[in-house]
């Protein structure tokens, strides 16, 4: 006769296990095995469930396998009846999660996680602090991340140093005691479109990492000040302008100043990255054969190109916030009916420019010729330097460039010859001085100057006896 131990049920994570009662265990094991067998055949786990079950048996199955502990943890999750703040686990299952979180970061632990519980509570399939695990959708059961955090660390901080602590480590677990070690360097290779964002501890060029890192928490605690105050301000009523003394709308020009500011050199810093990803982009391209996606390079180049995509995008949300940010000073300012939003600009209807005429002759004050007319150039013509060329003839780009432009403008030597590339350039930014014209009076002036006025100017000439020495162009 078999001796029955007393059924002493205890709740662990949520769950109830049994201590001490192998008779029970057994008669509740026995009365689960047909509906266990049932299923397990209907989604074909059968011949493997008796594999575990007879290495068990035999000892074979190692208890201690990552995998199986991983098992055991899913197991618990869906017996616990609420949701997972009761869950529990081992030290090696932790050590699993930390070594992945260190390795591979946080995607690691949100990919082998799952979606969980995600969208439940919207679509009021749960209750906000009632999660049911059974209904969640999991990979593996992953522990908080905070309860990862590695508080006996082998290496404290990113200085260079001797690492005592992992010297100590290795020596205690030398079982030969041979007290012989290799030495060997971290080194740290920058990938060439990198930005530039890694911690090499004041030895890569300025802005270092920390100054960058400065940077940012700088901007950020300003733009988290400005959110502070503009909940402040619309819990204090004023919705609009009307209801704003000077010292409101001098805050709010200011404001909306600054973070332009911060905004414009964050999008500078955004093209120049974008600029290095096409040009080591275009490197790899050249590498490839016609189809690109069959390369050894397929994925660095799958990379760039999403990154190019992303920093494009960026772009475009920051130009917007710029144009919001200009758009609210205007409406604050004196002059708001100076602000136009619309696409198409025409100067003409604008209050705030004043533009020249398209003729003009040698009689006339050279600063009301129109740029670009055939009066302008040739008063251009006439003169030995612009200012486009008087730091070449100062030697300001170098002795040599000083000489060839000398021998230039003394018919000794050709002009060079400009590059497609070079002359595409040229062409793009004078396309476009009329747009950039149309932003400054219709947006920039309005926000921020509004009693302020464009005057369209020609060009100036000095002159030294009756030669025209130097020509410059004004806007």
């Amino acid at each position: 006769c078999r001796d029955r131990a007393k059924l002493v049920p205890r709740s662990l994570s949520g769950c109830r296990e049994y201590i001490d009662d192998t008779n029970n265990i057994y008669d509740e094991l026995v009365s689960l095995l047909p509906k266990v067998i049932d299923t397990l055949k209907e989604h074909g786990k059968m011949q493997e469930f008796l594999s575990f079950n007879r290495l068990l048996s035999e000892d074979k199955f190692p208890l201690d396998n990552i995998a199986f502990l991983l098992f055991l943890d899913v197991v618990r999750w869906l017996s616990l009846e609420e949701t997972a703040t009761r869950m529990r686990y081992s030290d090696e299952v932790k050590c699993f999660w930390r070594t992945g979180l260190r390795l591979f970061h946080g995607r690691f632990l949100r990919f082998m996680g799952g979606p969980k519980n995600k969208g439940q509570i919207v679509y009021d399939e749960a209750t906000p602090g009632y999660l049911d695990p059974q209904k969640s959708k999991i990979n593996f059961v992953v522990p908080d991340r905070r309860s990862l955090k590695d508080e006996n660390k082998m290496v404290d901080g990113n200085t260079p140093r001797i690492l005592d602590k992992m010297i100590s480590n290795v020596s205690a677990t030398d079982k030969d005691k041979l007290r012989t070690y290799k030495m060997c360097v971290d080194g740290k290779k920058i990938n060439p479109c990198s930005s530039g964002d890694v911690n090499l501890w004041g030895y890569e060029d300025a802005p270092t990492y920390n100054d960058k890192q400065t940077r940012l928490d700088t901007e950020m605690d300003y733009f988290n000040d400005i959110q502070s105050k503009l909940d402040k301000f619309l819990k204090a009523g004023h919705v609009l302008t009307s209801s704003l003394d000077d010292s409101d709308i001098d805050c709010i020009t200011e404001t909306c100043r600054t973070s332009i500011t911060i905004l414009s050199h964050r999008i500078k810093d955004l093209r120049q990255l974008k600029l290095k990803n096409e040009i080591f982009l275009n490197k790899l391209m050249s590498k490839c054969d016609n189809d690109w996606k069959n390369s050894q390079y397929a994925m660095v180049i799958s990379t760039i190109r999403t990154n190019v995509y992303l920093i494009d995008n960026c772009i475009d949300d920051l130009l917007q916030a710029n144009e919001k940010l200009c758009k609210n000073a205007a409406l604050t300012s004196s002059m708001p009916s100076l602000y136009q939003d619309s696409s198409v600009i025409r100067l003409q209807n604008q209050q705030n420019i004043v533009c020249l005429e398209n003729n003009g002759n040698e009689e006339t004050d050279t600063a009301v010729i129109k740029q670009r007319t055939n009066t302008w150039h040739e008063i251009r013509e006439k003169s030995i330097a612009t200012g486009s060329t008087i730091n070449k003839a100062i030697g300001l780009d170098g002795l040599k460039k000083q000489k060839e432009f000398i021998l230039q403008k003394t018919g000794k030597m050709e002009p060079p010859v400009i590059s497609s590339e070079l002359q595409q350039k040229f062409d793009y930014g004078t396309e476009n001085e009329i747009n950039a014209v149309a932003t400054l009076v219709s947006t920039v002036l309005p926000a921020f100057c509004p009693s302020g006025c464009f005057f369209e100017e020609g060009c100036y000439v000095e002159h030294t006896g009756n030669t025209p020495l130097l020509t410059v162009s004004g806007r």
